[in-house]
C-alpha cells in the first residue's frame, strides 16, 4: 500500500514533473513514512512493555 500511496501524493501521471524529481521526492517520501511508522510502532513497544 505504501508504493500506491507515495505514487499518488507524487502525481506521477503529471507531465510536469521530471523521472528524477519524482524518484528523489518518492524516496524522500518513503524515508519519512518509513521513520514516522517506525516511531509509532517503537513507542507502543515501549509503553507495552513499561505497563507488562
Amino acid at each position: 500500500m505504501l508504493p500506491s500511496y507515495i505514487s499518488y501524493l507524487i502525481g506521477l501521471d503529471d507531465k510536469k514533473v521530471s523521472n528524477w524529481s519524482a524518484i528523489i521526492k518518492e524516496m524522500g517520501l518513503g524515508v519519512a513514512m518509513t521513520v514516522d511508522f517506525l516511531i509509532v510502532v517503537v513507542a507502543a513497544g515501549f509503553l507495552t512493555s513499561l505497563l507488562g
